[in-house]
């Protein structure tokens, strides 16, 4: 009976042992929950551009977050609460500069430790195995981080200390937009009264 109970401590060991070998890079996203008491634990991640760099399609390419996450382990079930600070550097939409675009926000995730079988697809509701245990929140980071990020990447260049606007660009810009004509192809439709 001994033997029997030390073999699958073994076996269960060797599995964790597997699970960290094969997640490689982001093995300190790993969250082994299954040891966890049932109460709120909370993380704290570094997030810089060599994660984002193991994502294939990333649309942030460099960036540096700081990321806190409060996990509520429950029976059945753990929630997820994500918050996070930081900035990504991406090409300004007007002056083509690359810039730092700070980004912060806030995201919760909950996670039922059951089988989905036939279940509906639900809104920030993830399945997990009830034989997992770990859980891997470098997926749910990245996607947190893509839900945040602006859709305009620009700053206010004038109001910024550092101005790394390329001013040269700005400037043909404003150019361009005093030389607009009105256009007057829907005046006519102003004249329209509909009685």
């Amino acid at each position: 009976m001994i033997l029997l109970q030390i073999i699958q401590e073994v076996s269960i060991f060797a599995l964790h042992l597997k699970t960290i070998f094969v997640m490689g890079a982001n093995s300190e996203f790993l969250i082994p929950f299954k040891g966890l008491h049932n109460e709120i634990h909370e993380y704290r991640f570094q997030v810089r551009t060599d994660f984002f760099k193991t994502f294939e399609n990333s649309r942030i390419k460099e960036g540096d977050y700081e990321i806190d996450l409060a996990l509520d382990k429950r029976e059945q079930m753990m929630i997820l609460d994500f918050s996070f600070t930081g900035k990504f550097r991406a090409a300004c939409d007007r002056c083509l500069s690359r810039i730092d675009i700070p980004s912060e926000g806030s995201d919760q995730i909950i996670v039922k430790i059951e089988s989905q079988t036939q279940k509906p697809v639900e809104e920030n509701v993830i399945f997990l195995n009830p034989d997992a245990h770990h859980l891997d929140v470098a997926g749910l980071i990245h996607d947190a981080l893509h839900l945040h990020l602006p859709i305009k990447n620009e700053r206010d260049c004038e109001a910024a200390d550092n101005k790394s606007c390329d001013r040269l660009i700005l400037d043909k810009i404003d150019q361009q937009e005093k030389v607009k004509s009105p256009d007057h192809t829907w005046d006519v439709l102003k004249e329209l009264k509909l009685n």
